[in-house]
């Protein structure tokens, strides 16, 4: 493993260091932009990367697919495609254009991972404000749960599919505003999983047909387009899974059975497959608990589940007893989202240990829709609102207040 190196030469050490420094500057720089303060933007960043550190020295002596990912790139590259060759490219502009080592490569993906978790968290403060104490503080908590850093702090489609997750959160807070970065959000998810990005697009466009208000020739045009594009969505979609677009309930059963078959070899200790559907939906998302703990990494990944696990059920509850303060827009794009990826991403995966690493795929949204669901502060005559949280930035808290 002579290539997998932090560094081996001068270029490596200068190209490293200024590999961090431009990502601390890019998450300052974007602090203001997602309406947090540049002190917890640095804060997150520099947690994010200590995980890209562990990451690094994790995938030198285990199984990982960052050292193939590295290692592809190093080759001559060929046709592009979507997915695994577009990782290969996008690695292949740093380690033989710019000759960044394989730490460097990670250096550079961690940044991917880390912008997306500052609009995580901007969209966790966003959602939380006027409510309780405890609500506001556990929304700051989020975006430092290790799941979340490490499994997008590395060189592979995690770190991208993460910050396409984060952006779709931040945009739906503010989609008339934000609509823009939903397109990139989109993008970024259709480069690394197009089936991903096409579930992601429907959820986007029925609330604007639906729940958004705007121009009636608008919607029409919207629908118009919907009707055209998705026949062709379908079958590119089918395609590129492997199904073929001829395919029938059949051959979709059947691949489905292929895929668990091939996810089973990935070395996870619970199999989903045989699970019942709400078995898997549960075990996808919240396993491993603490009794499937057996060995570190297992343990720290049980005590996470158990967080989001209460957050969920408090989510649930609050579906009944509170309204969110998210738009109806935004409300319905969760909803889309969140079933309809957790439900294929369940069905197609049957190894607990991939099943920890791609639910981040989804995991933001679930978060962001079950804390804005929490119990808010309630209005009196003589004791207002608190005010915004102090992790948000002026200009965002002057908006927060008018």
């Amino acid at each position: 493993m002579t290539d997998l190196v932090a560094a081996d030469s001068v270029w490596h050490v200068f190209s490293n260091f200024g590999a961090f420094l431009a990502g601390g500057l890019i998450c300052w720089a974007l602090a203001s932009r997602f309406g947090i303060s540049a002190k917890l933007a640095i804060t997150l960043y520099i947690w994010h990367t200590l995980f890209c550190v562990g990451y690094f020295y994790y995938s030198l002596s285990n199984v990982a697919d960052s050292t193939n990912y590295f290692r592809f790139s190093l080759l001559p590259l060929h046709d592009f495609s979507l997915g695994n060759q577009s990782v290969h490219y996008l690695t292949a502009i740093f380690s033989v254009g710019l000759g960044f080592s394989y730490f460097g490569c990670f250096l550079v993906f961690n940044l991917f991972g880390a912008i997306g978790n500052l609009a995580v968290a901007s969209s966790l403060i966003e959602a939380t404000q006027g409510k309780v104490r405890w609500v506001r503080r556990t929304a700051l908590l989020i975006p430092f749960l290790p799941g979340l850093n490490f499994w997008s702090a590395a060189v592979g489609k995690d770190s991208l599919s993460y910050l396409s997750a984060g952006l779709a959160c931040w945009a739906i807070m503010n989609f008339k505003k934000r609509y823009m970065v939903a397109v990139i959000a989109v993008l970024c998810m259709l480069s690394v999983r197009p089936h991903i990005a096409a579930i992601m697009l429907v959820a986007l466009v029925v609330p604007i047909v639906f729940a958004l208000k705007a121009n009636a020739m608008l919607k029409i045009s919207l629908i118009a387009v919907i009707a055209i594009a998705a026949p062709f969505a379908v079958f590119f979609g089918m395609d590129y899974a492997g199904v073929g677009s001829s395919a029938n309930l059949g051959d979709i059963n059947s691949y489905i059975e292929k895929r668990q078959g091939y996810n089973l070899e990935g070395g996870g200790s619970v199999d989903i497959s045989t699970m019942i559907l709400p078995a898997k939906l549960f075990t996808y998302a919240f396993r491993p608990l603490l009794l499937d703990a057996n060995s570190v990494m297992s343990l720290i990944a049980s005590g996470e589940n158990l967080v989001l696990l209460v957050l969920f059920a408090a989510g649930l509850f609050g579906v009944i007893l509170r309204r969110s303060c998210i738009s109806a827009f935004g409300i319905l794009f969760l909803a889309i989202y969140i079933s309809v990826s957790w439900l294929l991403l369940a069905e197609t995966t049957a190894n607990l240990g991939i099943a920890v690493r791609q639910k981040l795929m989804f995991l933001p949204m679930l978060l962001l829709l079950a804390i804005s669901l929490q119990k808010s502060v309630r209005t009196r005559v003589h004791s207002g609102y608190a005010g915004p949280s102090p992790h948000v930035s002026g200009f965002h808290r002057a908006k927060l207040l008018r």
